[in-house]
């Protein structure tokens, strides 16, 4: 490119689903000011703000949002609930129509999000189980001075899972 001029403005909207308590709901906008060092150099703001950030905090619950947007954004991308119910609610509360394409993108969303719930869900099951059966091997070889191979017979541990307690026993 032979000239500046023909830079256009970037806006980069972050849309953020978990945030600090403080931070739970709301928007924020960062562009970039002038600030000269050395010299007298001066430009049009149009020339130097070519970058724009708006943050957008997206609580995780819908009582006390009064920002319309945000509610918007709280029923689309938070609230705990199915896509025609997300549909209704859209009709009712923001008199927003979904066409089908528009309502089969929202299922797809839905049914994405509420996966990766279940797999969070799922992999937090599992590390709790994990954690409480070292506990239990641990316990076994401090109080009845099990060896761990005996304290894993004890409790079941499958043979391909004993490896894996015998490095965090240590």
């Amino acid at each position: 490119m032979e000239s500046f001029d023909g830079i256009k403005k970037v806006i980069s909207i972050w849309l953020c689903m978990t945030s600090p308590a403080h931070k739970e709901s709301g928007i924020t906008e960062y562009n970039f000011l002038e600030r000269t060092l050395v010299g007298k150099i001066s430009n049009e703001t149009q020339k130097y703000d070519l970058i724009q950030i708006v943050m957008v905090y997206i609580g995780s619950s819908a009582q006390g949002i009064e920002n319309e947007l945000l509610k918007l954004l709280h029923l689309i991308f938070r609230a705990t609930m199915k896509a025609t119910e997300k549909t209704e609610r859209l009709q009712s509360d923001f008199d927003i129509t979904l066409d089908d394409s528009m309502t089969k993108e929202l299922n797809i969303m839905c049914n994405l999000s509420e996966g990766i719930a279940e797999e969070a869900r799922d992999a937090a099951w599992k590390e709790a189980r994990e954690q409480l059966t070292l506990s239990h091997i641990r316990s076994l070889i401090k109080n009845m001075k099990m060896s761990a191979e005996q304290a894993m017979d004890a409790l079941g541990v499958p043979v391909t899972d004993r490896s894996k307690y015998a490095n965090l026993i240590g």
